[in-house]
């Protein structure tokens, strides 16, 4: 894996760029829509106060108190067209919306501390694997160089070949096991698109 792919922040830090992953953001995105419809529905379902003043003169001849002034208060209500259903069902699909992305928060979360934990961990079993595998070959080395001396058996080389060999296979899996999990981390970080240079699209980018 580049090195320039490596998340080198800490535990926190990986959940902090989880909260700005593509799901999240979507799930969070769709919250606010269902929320902004449910406002819509409650200003609909509320009366609509209008008040107004109209002012006039009357008369043939007009004279300072020949005039008239009224006030006009008006209210509107929708009584018919299943308003408070239409308010319920938007509500709760707010509701449900939210919910939906607080689990989806949280669940971001705990996989990308999750993901971290295995990095980690990884991370220090390759270190013990590459230990194992160079201590593996100075041994292999030695008993070759008895062996060529005449002072080795040929058993003995065999033996610590097939040492080698299994410590160098799992030192290669272990390693193989790391780059996976680490590309894991960065798809629960979002950073994986970046880090294989892949475009998101247009409206990902604009979030």
């Amino acid at each position: 894996m580049p090195r320039a792919c490596l998340f080198e922040g800490a535990q926190e830090s990986a959940v902090a760029a989880a909260m700005h992953a593509p799901p999240v953001v979507s799930a969070d995105a769709a919250a606010k829509a269902a929320e902004r419809d449910a406002r819509a529905v409650t200003r609909e379902a509320q009366p609509v106060f209008t008040a107004g003043i109209d002012a006039g003169r009357f008369g043939i001849f007009e004279t300072p108190f020949d005039y008239d002034v009224r006030g006009r208060i008006g209210v509107r209500v929708r009584l018919f067209g299943g308003t408070e259903a239409r308010l319920a069902e938007a509500r709760a699909l707010a509701r449900q919306a939210r919910a939906r992305a607080d689990q989806v928060r949280g669940d971001a979360g705990r996989d990308a501390a999750t993901a971290w934990s295995d990095v980690a961990a990884l991370q220090d079993a390759q270190e013990a694997l590459e230990a194992a595998y160079l201590a593996a070959r100075t041994t292999r080395d030695g008993v070759a160089e008895r062996f060529r001396v005449a002072r080795g058996s040929i058993f003995d080389v065999l033996t610590v070949e097939e040492e080698l060999f299994q410590s160098a296979v799992s030192y290669l899996q272990g390693l193989s096991e790391l780059d996976t999990t680490r590309y894991i981390l960065l798809a629960r970080t979002g950073r994986l698109l970046n880090c294989l240079q892949v475009d998101a699209p247009l409206g990902d980018r604009n979030r």
